[in-house]
């Protein structure tokens, strides 16, 4: 009795311990050769850290040197920080919870072993926790660091700052956890995790707009800035935002730490911790008792509807994306960066910087091609690469129906193909047109991007082909192997080329005056057959590989 009783209150622990041995596992069992491989990873975040440093260093060694204002606004920049960072945690929290506590899939194996709610309540608490904050977690202390270089803190900035950003991470988290319970109690779980991430979207891009009409267009006036600085306020005393705010800007500025802020920031992280987990006490249960399926009759839309035999496997990949959430949900993502990025180029002066030199729209229209590129590898890397790897474990159906493996990476290569290169193509005459480029440039900023989205989504397919992984726990663990890694390089680098080789002619276009006939046809030809490798090779080597290959 004695026994039973320790392991169930040691349970909690215990259903801990499997994520701590896995990862003493991993680092127990590394290689030489998996570190090296695992080191341009870490040569990059660091570089971000780098990045992030000296940017914000920048911003705030110019405000905190303003005389007379300087220490107010350096203020007014950490509580916009504080309060933008508190709605990103609470809304992450918020939908890492919904998954956590009612959609993963080890709830029915938990729910079967003789352990009490509270035990799944803080193993699931412990992990939404981790998933929804490692990313601010991580990249945030070159920020608060570079706040203290720049302004000259003592060591009790540094002491005060981190212990108090944890404490502030566990309030949002809190707050985000018993409203995952309360609002799965008020909707469905899995139509509630969607809603959430529209209006997460949407808040972005609102915030995104709110945000940019803070900076004026005539940045040369000082006045300005800080007059729009100083009318945006977020400091309301019941906000967690403005208690950590209180607690870190006295000693960035050289003034004592009043004791109220940290204590309220501790009280409130401890309490809305317990307050948490009594919400999820309460309604955990009755939430997935209610969340069983009640055999209702679905109405299927569409349902006469049968496609041809050409047609088949690209109708199934379709219906495949309509219902599979995580795929649309993240080009919903995609598509407000590509909003955010046209945006931006409507602000760009270009009447004035081009009276600056004579080249510079060209430049900026080929600078645009690079980016949308860039773009367009990170795409076909996420959607493109892991089509083949989508079919997962049925993927013998594929091998065993009247398919030729050449039709079916033909099929993926549409599939993919036909949206990129939309995207692309709306990425770049929409940014053109703001630009206000000629016919002639724009004419052939479309004929490169839809030769390199051609060239790039079948270097995608023919690689995913090559180097399929069926077995997998998450789609996007696919698209972030190291296979992936190793297209998205290849397609920078085909970009890189081809953009280099249009520049050739154009730039002899504009020193001469007159088209270099010679030029431009080698250029156009280097092009084609430069993108037309690039494409074939790689398509003919995975119906190879998938045609002779038992891969399952």
């Amino acid at each position: 009795m004695n026994k039973a009783g320790a392991t169930v209150g040691r349970s909690p622990f215990l259903l801990l311990m499997p994520g701590l041995w896995a990862i003493r596992h991993r680092f127990k069992l590394a290689t030489p050769r998996a570190v090296l491989l695992r080191m341009p990873f870490v040569a990059i975040a660091l570089g971000f850290w780098g990045l992030l440093y000296w940017g914000t260093h920048i911003v705030v060694g110019f405000v905190a040197g303003i005389e007379g204002l300087g220490p107010m606004l350096v203020a007014r920049l950490v509580g916009l920080m504080f309060f933008s960072l508190m709605g990103f945690l609470i809304l992450s929290n918020l939908i890492t919870a919904i998954t956590q506590f009612y959609l993963s899939s080890d709830l029915q194996l938990l729910r079967t072993l003789p352990l009490p709610d509270s035990a799944v309540l803080v193993q699931k608490s412990v992990y939404c926790i981790l998933n929804s904050s490692w990313m601010v977690a991580l990249f945030l202390p070159p920020v608060l660091i570079a706040f203290g270089t720049a302004t000259g803190a003592g060591a009790v900035y540094y002491a005060t700052v981190f212990p108090a950003f944890a404490l502030f991470m566990l309030i949002c988290a809190g707050v985000g956890m018993a409203s995952a319970h309360v609002l799965t109690w008020l909707f469905p779980a899995g139509r509630l995790r969607d809603v959430l991430l529209l209006a997460g979207l949407v808040l972005f891009l609102l915030a995104y707009l709110f945000m940019r009409s803070l900076v004026p267009a005539d940045l040369e006036n000082p006045v300005e800035v800080i007059n729009r600085l100083l009318a945006f306020r977020a400091d309301s005393p019941l906000l967690p935002s403005y208690w950590i705010t209180r607690s870190t800007v006295p000693p960035l500025v050289g003034r004592a730490i009043p004791l109220l802020y940290p204590a309220l920031l501790a009280v409130n992280a401890a309490f809305i911790m317990m307050l948490s987990h009594a919400v999820g006490m309460r309604m955990f249960g009755l939430n997935l008792e209610r969340m069983r399926p009640s055999g209702g009759v679905r109405l299927r839309a569409g349902g006469g509807y049968y496609p041809s035999r050409a047609m088949a496997l690209l109708y199934k990949d379709m219906k495949v994306f309509v219902r599979d959430k995580a795929q649309w949900s993240q080009l919903l993502i995609i598509l407000a960066l590509v909003f955010v990025y046209v945006y931006n180029f409507r602000l760009v002066p270009i009447d004035a910087v081009t009276a600056l030199a004579p080249f510079v729209r060209e430049v900026i229209v080929l600078l645009n091609l690079l980016m949308a590129g860039m773009v367009l590898a990170a795409v076909a890397a996420r959607f493109v690469y892991t089509s083949v790897s989508a079919e997962g474990m049925a993927f013998w159906v594929v091998q065993s129906a009247p398919v030729r493996m050449s039709r079916f990476l033909l099929e993926k290569l549409l599939y993919g193909a036909l949206p990129i290169t939309v995207l692309t193509l709306a990425i770049v005459v929409m940014t053109n047109i703001t630009l206000g480029v000629g016919a002639g440039t724009m004419a052939l900023s479309t004929l490169v991007v839809l030769v390199l989205s051609v060239s790039i989504c079948a270097l995608g397919t023919g690689l995913g082909a090559m180097n399929p992984r069926f077995k997998y726990e998450n789609i996007v663990s696919v698209s972030m192997s190291m296979g992936s890694m190793a297209f998205m390089l290849m397609a920078f680098f085909l970009v890189v080329a081809t953009l280099a080789l249009v520049a050739w002619p154009v730039y002899l276009y504009h020193a001469r005056g007159a088209v270099h006939l010679p030029a431009t046809i080698a250029a156009a030809a280097l092009v084609l057959g430069l993108n037309f490798a690039a494409a074939y090779v790689p398509m003919r080597m995975g119906i190879r590989k998938l045609s002779y290959n038992i891969l399952l």
